[in-house]
């Protein structure tokens, strides 16, 4: 017997970088960032997080921490 047609689930992996921004509260947030922006390092997540803060994106808090989650 043949099997139904089944449709492919694989999809392309995302190619953004996903951080988490730690608060002094003790509570998170996720944002991305794409390869571009991050030509010049990791360390460029940080400026990226507090402009999102300040556009609203993310919540408002003191930030304690900014880490690469994959």
């Amino acid at each position: 017997m043949s099997e139904p047609y089944r449709k492919s689930t694989w999809r392309k992996p995302d190619p953004n970088t996903m951080f988490v921004i730690g608060y002094a509260d003790g509570t998170s947030a996720y944002f991305t960032m794409t390869p571009k922006a991050l030509k010049d390092g990791d360390h460029m997540a940080r400026p990226e997080a507090i402009r999102r803060q300040a556009a609203g994106e993310v919540p408002s808090g003191a930030i304690t921490s900014v880490r690469r989650v994959r």
